[in-house]
């Protein structure tokens, strides 16, 4: 065989399969992954939230799971349930990403989860509280093939969408009709592979331009900036803490209502935009 020839099939060889590696689906990494066992350890990693005003039975930590029984209450002039469970931290996912398993204990007697109700599991964009969230994702829905009563249920390989920026995961268990409806379930154990735990502040850039500030007891003191320049602040979730338009050359901002963290600074002015860290530590006791 010619030199000439071997050449052309070893690379039209090695073109086939480029093109067949690049039409591949996209996997997440192997040690990409975040697993949560909803033991009582990890409970104070959660926030709850009732958005509900009512006196029944809300999230508790027992028997290794995050359960919640059908929470009839004693007032029923409001049979509603809307009760959240919310990660403090915030998480990113990886294209191909998916709930590797999750396992659900379920001891209802009520043969579906009905029109109205839910139970299931999310992704909330924006902040940690439901109602200020601005977008609720619903990754895993507990009703169709994925309700069965009276069992663990068990589901695997679940593909998640795609999400762009941080977001919290979330429980919710919403019933529209405490005295009718008796869900009483468990949230025993969930795995998601493509999924890393991250600031959400990532991609919010410092510029090389620097801020001219002084930051003492949460409050700080911004000099030098233009007349009429709009003034954000992010959490480290990625959040608007803050938001402004300064009047003067200087301007004081009250940050002592913020949790301990990393915090950027955005001063904006036309075209000119500075964006600077910040950190905000436990104020000095006097």
């Amino acid at each position: 065989m010619k030199t000439s020839t071997f050449l052309f099939l070893l690379l039209a060889a090695s073109s086939i399969t480029a093109s067949a590696q690049s039409t591949k689906p996209q996997t997440p990494s192997s040690t990409s992954e975040i697993h949560f066992d909803f033991d009582y350890s990890d409970w104070n990693n959660w926030a709850t939230y009732s958005l509900e005003a009512r006196d029944g039975s809300k999230w508790s930590s027992g028997n290794g799971r995050f359960e919640h029984d059908y929470a009839p209450g004693y007032k029923m002039d409001n049979p509603v349930v809307d009760d959240w469970m919310v990660t403090r931290k915030v998480y990113k996912i990886e294209p191909g990403a998916k709930i590797d398993s999750i396992k659900i204990w379920n001891v209802s007697w009520m043969m579906q989860v009905y029109e109205g109700d839910t139970i299931g599991v999310y992704f909330l964009q924006g902040d940690r509280h439901p109602n200020k969230a601005k977008k609720r994702i619903l990754v895993f829905d507990m009703r169709g093939d994925n309700y069965k009563d009276r069992a663990d249920i068990i589901r695997k390989n679940i593909p998640l969408p795609t999400v762009d920026g941080p977001f919290h995961i979330a429980l919710r268990y919403r019933n529209t009709k405490t005295p009718s409806n008796w869900y009483q379930i468990g949230f025993d154990d969930i795995c998601f592979r493509g999924m890393k735990q991250t600031t959400g502040i990532e991609k919010i850039a410092e510029t090389k331009n620097q801020l001219s500030y002084t930051l003492c007891n949460s409050r700080l003191q911004l000099t030098r900036i233009i007349q009429g320049s709009r003034i954000r602040i992010f959490s480290s979730d990625g959040r608007i803490v803050y938001s402004a338009i300064c009047p003067a050359t200087e301007c004081a901002i009250d940050l002592s209502s913020q949790t301990t963290g990393i915090y950027i600074v955005e001063v904006s002015s036309g075209k000119q935009i500075i964006k600077q860290k910040i950190a905000i530590g436990k104020p000095v006791e006097k």
